[in-house]
């Protein structure tokens, strides 16, 4: 399916949360809104009216999405019937899930959600962020759920059935880079799609960025360090994102990747629980990012407004200059429009993670180079 035709829509229905992440990207945020049931059909039916978009894939963030309840899902599936016409509908839920258990993670398995949560390595690691506002670390809780799951979408499966599957999200940081080893070897014993995300200087992470924050360099070495472990794994068939991506786009010379799309703008959208819309979810409650809302005007106009083509046109044109002679230009796209939002000591120019890509690009090449004279 044609990138044009496909829109990915972020919706955060609640910016509540259960959990106390030391990173949390929501921070102090106004946590308390929760999208009414109004605001959710028109937010479904606007998306689902825009012409041309004939692929929809619906990810449900947050906060933590489930704190809505069933009801609130079973009301999605609904209102995406109601307004499916000829569209091809996919959903996906990004979940600490906590609270997915029983009736609800079968609610959401047998509705075809693809279910994705985090992770950031074995217990002892993963609960040095990922905790409860008493301190407690959410491993046990987070485990036994993404377990339950696998082990009954994997019945799915084997009775000939079909399931988008789990995938689970890895944030790298400074408590746990130089463990990179340790997370290898628990991950690589789970048979479960995995993402390494370096840590975005947003919401709590601005509280400790001495303990947490990444220099630029960290997160190029620790995924070079997970790359060659495994790369050369015959064994493991797991998908590891941004590697997989950028070996895509090192075999076909383009880029590919949410990361590395070149825009957001036509491709993604994400609506908050006020029906407020921004190009991507990471720029939620960022005001010169807002679009504007669902209730006061139309998604589609949104999408196309003045407004939302000069966002994308100022970024382009303020990386041309520093970015245009880059040998990685064509893999990156020029990286993240939001990390380079971020970036204010480059003048919002360039991802900060700039030159982790470049080094990362450069090695994934030799391997590949080195492979292809074996044959």
């Amino acid at each position: 399916m044609s990138m044009k035709r496909s829109l990915t829509v972020i919706v955060k229905p609640t910016l509540a949360c259960n959990l106390s992440c030391r990173y949390c990207c929501v921070g102090h945020y106004a946590k308390h809104k929760r999208m009414s049931f109004e605001t959710l059909e028109m937010c479904i039916k606007q998306v689902q009216s825009i012409p041309g978009k004939d692929n929809i894939n619906w990810i449900w963030h947050g906060g933590e999405p489930t704190l809505m309840g069933i009801d609130f899902f079973d009301q999605v599936i609904a209102l995406q019937e109601k307004f499916r016409g000829s569209r091809y509908i996919r959903n996906n839920i990004q979940t600490n899930a906590t609270l997915l258990y029983g009736t609800f993670l079968n609610f959401l398995i047998d509705n075809y959600f693809k279910i994705t949560s985090s992770i950031d390595g074995p217990p002892p690691i993963h609960n040095l962020t990922r905790v409860y506002s008493d301190g407690r670390g959410t491993f046990d809780d987070t485990w036994k759920v993404i377990k339950s799951a696998q082990k009954r979408i994997d019945s799915i499966i084997a009775s000939g059935g079909s399931h988008p599957g789990l995938s689970l999200i890895c944030v790298l940081n400074k408590s746990n880079i130089n463990e990179i080893d340790k997370i290898y070897e628990f991950f690589s014993s789970k048979n479960i799609n995995l993402k390494l995300n370096p840590l975005i200087n947003i919401g709590c992470a601005l509280d400790d960025l001495e303990g947490l924050g990444l220099e630029e360099h960290e997160y190029g070495t620790a995924l070079i360090k997970f790359f060659e472990r495994w790369f050369y794994e015959e064994e493991l068939g797991i998908s590891v994102s941004p590697l997989s991506e950028m070996l895509i786009s090192l075999l076909k010379n383009k880029s590919s990747g949410c990361q590395a799309g070149g825009t957001c703008r036509g491709n993604f959208i994400s609506i908050d629980p006020e029906g407020n819309v921004y190009p991507c979810g990471r720029f939620d409650g960022v005001p010169e990012y807002w679009l504007g809302n669902i209730h006061q005007q139309r998604l589609q106009n949104i999408i196309n407004s003045e407004r939302h083509i000069e966002i994308d046109n100022v970024r382009h044109q303020a990386v041309a200059d520093s970015c245009k002679a880059c040998s990685c230009r064509i893999i990156c796209s020029n990286g993240c429009l939001f990390n380079s939002y971020l970036n204010k000591k480059n003048g919002g120019k360039k991802d900060p993670y700039c030159e982790s890509y470049k080094m990362l690009f450069q090695h994934l090449r030799n391997a590949i180079n080195k492979e292809l004279k074996k044959e």
